[in-house]
């Protein structure tokens, strides 16, 4: 009589997709996005291929999607988990909220650094990757605005202007420190959060 197969547990599943997903890092950034294949992954995975497309079946297009998606999940989930007893000035804020995402995309080596801008070119080449990646910032906006809306009411930055012009500057001001250091500059999210706390003071 054939036993029932165990039952694999959920922490098992997601250990094995983070380390899957950790082997697809590794490759993207040693050989560029394009470059990288399969195999290579798979290798670098220690896993079957089974395994691999067992976990992402569209293979290196959805590798690819999961390491947009944990550079930003992390960052927007924080923002809506924000409540007002733990949200203290709007330059706390914005410096916690870059250095979240400089810890979810790995940006103090080399390799994640060279991983970034070469997933950030391929957007401007695959409309579904882009779709995917707009999806994502444009939660992390609402998100923004929700939390200026509540400082906005709370009387600790300036009502002259809307909470969605606020969070659009608040946003693009974000991305431009992280180009910055991806591109290999010194950046410093503090200074600029300082800064732009005090031109939005009320």
């Amino acid at each position: 009589m054939l036993r029932p197969m165990p039952r694999v547990s959920e922490s098992h599943q997601e250990r094995q997709a983070a380390r899957i997903l950790a082997a697809a890092r590794t490759c993207f950034a040693r050989r560029g996005f394009h470059a990288a294949s399969m195999d290579e992954i798979i290798a670098e995975a220690a896993m079957s291929s089974s395994t691999v497309y067992r976990y992402y079946p569209e293979g290196k297009k959805a590798l690819v999607k999961a390491v947009v998606e944990s550079w930003i999940q992390p960052v927007a989930e924080w923002l809506e988990s924000l409540d007002e007893q733990r949200i203290v000035t709007l330059e706390d804020l914005f410096t916690q909220a870059v250095e979240r995402i400089f810890a979810a995309k790995g940006l103090d080596t080399d390799e994640s650094v060279a991983l970034v801008m070469d997933i950030s070119a391929a957007w401007t080449r695959d409309p579904e990757l882009r779709r995917i990646s707009v999806g994502h910032y444009q939660r992390m906006r609402e998100g923004i605005r929700l939390l200026v809306e509540r400082l906005q009411a709370d009387g600790r930055i300036t009502t002259r202007l809307p909470a969605t012009e606020i969070a659009a500057l608040l946003h693009h001001l974000a991305m431009g420190l992280i180009n910055a250091r991806a591109a290999g500059g010194t950046v410093d999210a503090s200074a600029t959060g300082s800064a732009v706390a005090r031109l939005l003071a009320p």
